[in-house]
């Protein structure tokens, strides 16, 4: 009632308005979103935008948030916007719930909305209130008080009420208007004014049945019978109502209602469609149901029929399963289902299928085929087991009669999620080359094949074939509308050009991904995995601070990542982010939870990667910040740990290139001088992002053995690729040393600086700060020599070695203090510490040491 009035002043200030009613379904955010774009066309109609889209080069970097589609196609229009949305405690989804909250937060000063909700919702209620952007009204704010009953009945000259009898119906009703409303109508039954007294102690809920019971009785047999036999419908409209009824005038009678007040209301501008109010609704049903039960199936088969007819497949959906129509629900589904896999509305098949009888799926190859597309990506994996084996059941039955297993794609692809790589190889082996035809469903299906092959193919390193199956896979997406396998060609096309060490053209095209698929408000399924895959672009780009942005604005998305290198992938450069930042414990929690998610989702591989990052660190803390962490260490020895992190020989992923540092780093604290876990041999053996991390290890290991001009000669080649390629990262990875032979490197050669490779290099030696930590601090691997310090820090160092202040120091090196503290921030940067404590430690720990400080 309180939106419908706001509505009708909005619309006498000539503000255009909108109305979205709610309901189960859109919690999923891909159809909630497909909601929110029609209203953005209605609003549209034929006006110009008055605000062109613009997008510059500089703003590409920033982050771009759920709701900016959304924002920026409202305020580019030329009008006021007021938007009403209806019965939002329909909304649990936390996506959808967080979309909305970053909405309002931001919404442009052209557009009001007006949410109705039985429950406050999470929408971050008290920063909007704190803010001034929100008024909050409840339901004292909407009873009527006792002038306002009054004023009611006087607008009403159908009756004549004493004073005694507003008193009682206001005690009653506590103020509620829809109670005052049903009392209105209720009190032209003469016998009703006789009972209030009778309804001193009912319950609201009591008293509307009564009351309801009371208008109905007053009515004609001909609206009773309209009103009872409507009430199965979620929404009215004409046609529909005549077919359920039989009657030939329901449009007549739905506007009779609605000027009576009897709880209709048109739900747009033209009265094509009403709904009733859901608590009269609901009264109607229950009475349906007592007076007529066997007419209840009846009309729900009559309405799936109408529906099904006019493409409402949900609402076709509900009234053939009311109605115990398992046949007519089989059969719209068929239809229906293909279009929502291809669409990525996992949700909504995950709904139907649960209200489905399990036997009926099970035995029909469609619906087992999208039962298993669906219970892949919405990781339910007791449920998808049972659909696999039913699947491989009629796959067997058909093997003799069907040529083409329309199922190979999705055994594939969930065989892929269950980290299976060898397994789903096998079965994509068997998919023809061009099946199918190109549209619809069809060419969905094709792009996911598309998709997988060239997946497998970068798991093969075989890089520059798997291009040309994405560049099919993007024909097919556009063939199809999928928006559900566009966002996982945006995705796999970054990790290979990350690969390739084309980095920014990896953040571009993973930036576009995730805002094709902002449009559909990031359903988590396909979007997890951008933003997993994003969040080790932006790392290995060294842009920090856009991570953390990343990882917090998906924090909720992230963890439904359906294939497990590309989770292991984000975890990881999300824990390493917060080492780099000194918060260790911080770190070890991220890589805990991303254990707790591998060992439910039956992915012991990446828990064993996972399991690796931990202990390398442990070794990249400072002994300050190892005191500090209050989990207990992983076991020192676990031989079996680097095979069970590795993929199946002849192998390769993003994430074990992305843990090549940790491998390597972990070799060396071990002692073992030789790369035995990694060589330049094998599966993406060309790659840039190999080749960059080998010559890196080349480096490091020249400068462990004490081989000086090799060591240069390696890093200066590796920062050169790093210039070329973005992937700065590695560099940083493999150790502090790799940072001291930088700057050994640029103290060397001066013209060194002014080239593309020097500034970087200048750049990671200056940007250094308290951050980066040795991987070899511990006392197992002494990696940071003397020889790697200038001539007056070595002085210094010696000086620091007998725990002199640093006045004492600047006294007896004949410096000033403060040249003193600049050069103990270069020395604490080199030994990767942050205190003086820690220092002395780490000084005992170099090598070459003893007779210099004697």
């Amino acid at each position: 009632m309180a939106l419908g009035q706001i509505k009708l002043a909005c619309e006498e200030r000539r503000i255009a308005c909108v109305w979205l009613n709610l309901d189960e379904s859109d919690n999923d955010s891909r159809r909630h979103a497909n909601h929110l774009r029609a209203l953005v066309a209605q609003l549209a109609g034929a006006r110009k935008e008055s605000k062109p889209r613009s997008k510059s080069a500089a703003s590409a970097r920033h982050l771009q948030q759920r709701a900016d589609w959304l924002i920026d196609a409202l305020a580019r229009l030329d009008h006021e916007v007021a938007l009403f949305v209806d019965e939002f405690e329909s909304i649990t989804e936390r996506s959808v719930l967080n979309f909305w909250r970053d909405f309002l937060l931001r919404c442009p000063p052209s557009v009001r909305v007006f949410i109705a909700s039985r429950a406050i919702p999470e929408l971050g209620i008290s920063r909007l209130l704190v803010g001034n952007r929100l008024l909050l009204l409840s339901a004292e704010d909407l009873r009527f008080s006792r002038e306002e009953v009054r004023a009611f009945f006087d607008l009403h000259q159908d009756l004549t009420l004493h004073p005694t009898e507003i008193e009682a119906i206001f005690k009653r009703s506590e103020g509620w208007p829809a109670a005052v409303q049903l009392f209105r109508l209720g009190l032209l039954n003469p016998d009703t004014r006789h009972s209030l007294r009778d309804l001193d102690h009912s319950r609201p809920r009591e008293l509307a049945e009564y009351l309801t019971e009371c208008v109905l009785e007053g009515q004609t047999a001909e609206v009773r019978g309209f009103l009872l036999r409507t009430s199965i419908l979620n929404r009215l409209q004409r046609d529909l109502c005549d077919h359920v009824t039989g009657r030939q005038d329901s449009q007549d009678m739905l506007l009779r209602l609605e000027r009576e007040g009897l709880f209709v209301r048109a739900l747009d501008l033209g009265q094509l469609w009403f709904r009733y109010h859901a608590l009269f609704a609901s009264l109607l049903a229950e009475q349906l149901a007592e007076s007529e039960p066997a007419a209840v199936p009846v009309l729900h088969g009559r309405a799936a029929a109408w529906c099904h007819e006019h493409g409402l497949f949900e609402e076709a959906m509900h009234h053939a399963i009311a109605a115990r129509n398992f046949a007519l629900a089989r059969l719209i589904f068929r239809q229906w289902s293909s279009r929502l896999v291809a669409h990525g509305e996992m949700a909504t098949i995950g709904r139907w299928f649960d209200q489905l009888p399990a036997e009926l799926i099970e035995t029909d190859w469609p619906l087992t085929i999208r039962s298993v597309w669906a219970l892949t990506f919405l990781h339910q994996p007791a449920k998808l087991d049972q659909q696999l084996r039913a699947l491989n059941r009629l796959r067997a039955e058909r093997q003799a009669t069907e040529a083409v297993d329309e199922s190979a794609t999705i055994r594939a692809i969930a065989t892929m999620c269950a980290d299976q790589i060898e397994q789903a190889d096998a079965i994509m082996a068997t998919v023809p080359v061009g099946a199918g035809s190109v549209e619809g469903y069809d060419a969905f299906e094709r792009a996911a094949s598309e998709n997988m092959r060239a997946y497998l193919l970068i798991f093969r390193g075989d890089l520059a074939t798997a291009h040309s199956h994405l560049a099919k896979a993007r024909s097919f997406n556009q063939l199809g509308d999928a928006t559900f396998t566009r966002g996982y060609t945006a995705c796999f096309e970054g990790a290979l050009l990350v690969l390739e060490g084309r980095l920014d053209a990896a953040l571009a095209c993973l930036r576009n991904g995730i805002a094709q698929q902002r449009a559909v408000l990031d359903s988590s399924f396909s979007t997890a995995a951008i933003a997993s895959c994003y969040l080790w672009a932006l790392y290995e780009a060294n842009d920090l601070d856009l991570l953390e942005a990343v990882a917090e604005e998906y924090r909720e998305m992230l963890p439904d990542t359906a294939v497990p290198d590309f989770f292991a992938m984000g975890q990881i450069g999300l824990a390493r982010t917060h080492m780099h930042r000194g918060r260790v414990e911080t770190a070890l929690l991220v890589l805990e939870e991303a254990q707790y998610i591998a060992i439910h989702n039956k992915w012991p591989r990446v828990e064993a990667m996972l399991d690796l990052e931990k202990r390398t660190a442990a070794l990249r803390a400072t002994s300050t910040e190892r005191s500090s962490i209050r989990r207990p260490r992983p076991a020192k020895d676990d031989p079996s740990l680097l095979s069970r992190a590795l993929p199946p020989p002849g192998w390769t992923s993003p994430a074990t290139e992305l843990q090549g540092s940790t491998r390597f780093l972990l070799s060396v604290a071990n002692r073992e001088q030789a790369m035995t876990p990694d060589s330049s041999e094998g599966p993406a053996s060309e790659t840039a992002y190999r080749q960059l991390r080998l010559q890196i290890e080349k480096a490091s290991l020249a400068h462990a053995a004490g081989k000086r001009v090799v060591a240069l000669r390696a890093i200066r080649q590796a920062v050169g690729m790093a210039s070329r390629t973005g992937l700065i990262r590695p560099l940083l990875d493999h150790g502090a040393e790799i940072v001291a032979l930088l700057k050994t490197l640029l103290d060397s050669d001066p013209a060194f600086h002014a080239t593309a490779p020097g500034r970087v290099a200048t750049s990671l030696v200056s940007g250094q700060g308290q951050t980066i930590d040795s991987a070899v601090s511990g006392s197992s691997s002494p990696m940071l020599r003397y020889s790697s310090f200038t001539a007056r820090e070595r002085e210094i160092l010696g000086l620091l070695s007998r725990r002199l202040s640093n006045k004492e120091i600047a006294r007896r090196s004949l410096l000033s203090e403060n040249t003193v503290k600049f050069h103990l921030k270069n020395i604490f940067n080199k030994l990767g510490v942050s205190s003086r404590l820690d220092a002395y430690a780490a000084i005992g720990r170099l090598t070459d040491t003893a007779s210099s400080f004697s």
